[in-house]
């Protein structure tokens, strides 16, 4: 997948959209050793930023609005309309809750 600007996809691979998380690209790979779980503690410690409050599961209607309102989006219609198999609505229509 093409990079995306840090200033419109800033999660990047993911994305949020109305409070709902999307992985943009789930084909990414990850090669080599993987990282000591304390290591990659320490550098999100040193690093990262926390929640200062939990993260809301949205309803299936909730997901819905989101997926719709991101690929409506002017970002995904400016950085993401040709980037093939690996980002596509069916990708991400995928990633939805099953109707209950």
């Amino acid at each position: 997948m093409a990079s995306l600007p840090k200033s419109r996809w800033p999660l990047d691979p993911l994305a949020e959209q109305d409070g709902v998380f999307f992985i943009l690209n789930p084909a990414t790979i990850l090669t080599g050793v993987p990282e000591p779980s304390s290591q990659y503690l320490a550098y999100c410690q040193s690093a990262g930023s926390f929640r200062t409050h939990k993260l809301l599961v949205p309803t299936p209607f909730q997901e819905s609005a989101a997926l719709q309102s991101l690929i409506s989006s002017k970002r995904w219609q400016q950085d993401l309309p040709n980037e093939g198999l690996f980002l596509s609505e069916i990708t991400l229509k995928q990633q939805l809750s099953p109707p209950s």
